[in-house]
C-alpha cells in the first residue's frame, strides 16, 4: 500500500496494481491509514519523506511490526537539528523505546541520506 498526497500518473498506478499493490491518494496524517495498513500480516516498508519527517518517524516507529522497515529521508547522524532534516538526537528516544535497529547504514546514509531501521 502506498500513500501520497499528490496523485500519480495512471501508468504508475497500473504498475502498482500489477504488483498487487494499492495506491491511495490521501494525506496519511488525516486519519489512521498507516496504522491500519501495518496491522496486516504482510511485511511493510515505509518511506518517510516530506516536511514532517521527525513526527512521522516517531509515529511510524510505534506501529511497526517485527521485521518491518522504516526509511527516513534527509537524515544526518551528527548534525544540529533544523527544519526538514532528521538528526539522531531527534529520534533516539523513539529508536530505543520501540526496539529499532539501524540497518544498512553504510549504504543508505553514505550515498542517499536515508536512515533505515527495522523492528527487532
Amino acid at each position: 500500500v502506498t500513500f501520497d498526497i499528490q496523485d500519480i500518473p495512471n501508468k504508475t498506478k497500473d504498475i502498482i496494481k500489477d504488483l498487487n499493490g494499492i495506491f491511495i491518494n490521501k494525506d496519511i496524517n488525516d486519519d489512521h491509514l498507516i496504522e491500519e495498513s501495518l496491522m496486516s500480516n504482510k511485511k511493510c516498508l515505509i518511506l518517510n519523506d516530506g516536511a514532517l519527517k521527525v513526527p512521522g518517524f516517531i509515529r511510524f516507529s510505534k506501529v511497526l511490526k517485527k521485521k518491518d522497515i522504516l526509511l527516513t529521508h534527509d537524515y544526518y547522524s551528527n548534525k544540529k537539528p533544523g527544519f526538514g532534516i532528521v538528526v539522531y538526537d531527534d529520534i533516539k528516544e523513539s529508536i530505543n523505546e520501540n526496539n529499532l535497529k539501524i540497518i544498512y547504514e553504510d549504504i543508505f546514509l553514505k550515498y542517499f541520506l536515508w536512515l533505515c531501521v527495522r523492528r527487532s
